[in-house]
């Protein structure tokens, strides 16, 4: 039911109102609803224990993730930040000169250029938006994956992957325990 619902939302031809009044809240609206709408399924339809924090963490997590690649995809798109920046009227049309872009371009004519040059200037920030935030959520989440198995490691009585590069050896004399710290070895 769940994936039926997101392939029919990706399927549906984005049409952005040109309405300076709505630009903004159905842009925004495109990308938080199903964000807001798949963290929410995920938190009721996760199993996990009340008492296990470990459970909610995860949960918490595996809910993050599509959200977030729902986010980065509409930024790497363009099309939705341009809407929601547009200040103008207009009618929602292809660029000819362009990729395969859209733009709200004005029914009045007045300076149609410039604002076919700001349009596809917010397309290039939407997308660096997108890169910076795709970026940042692998470092993120690599970071927590890695905190994550090592307290599992340790939980498990395993030795982890993090120990100091470095042996120890034998120096009753110059060190406060059994061993001294050899960096050179």
């Amino acid at each position: 039911m769940l994936v039926t619902g997101v392939e029919k939302l990706v399927e549906m031809e984005f049409a952005c109102p040109c309405n300076p009044q709505s630009n903004a809240l159905f842009a925004s609206a495109y990308f938080l609803s199903p964000v807001v709408t798949a963290f929410l399924l995920k938190m009721c339809f996760g199993k996990f224990k009340c008492n296990n924090s470990r459970d909610w963490e995860t949960i918490v997590l595996n809910g993050l993730v599509p959200a977030i690649v729902w986010i980065v995809l509409l930024f790497l798109d363009g099309q939705y930040y341009a809407c929601a920046k547009t200040d103008w009227s207009g009618r929602f049309v292809i660029i000819d000169k362009a990729a395969p872009q859209k733009w709200c371009e004005p029914t009045n004519n007045t300076s149609s250029q410039e604002l076919m040059i700001k349009t596809q200037m917010w397309y290039y920030e939407s997308q660096v938006c997108g890169i910076l935030l795709l970026v940042y959520s692998v470092i993120v989440f690599g970071g927590l994956h890695k905190l994550y198995k090592l307290c599992k490691s340790r939980e498990l009585g395993e030795e982890d992957d993090m120990r100091p590069m470095y042996h120890c050896v034998p120096m009753p004399t110059r060190c406060p325990g059994p061993y001294q710290h050899n960096h050179l070895l």
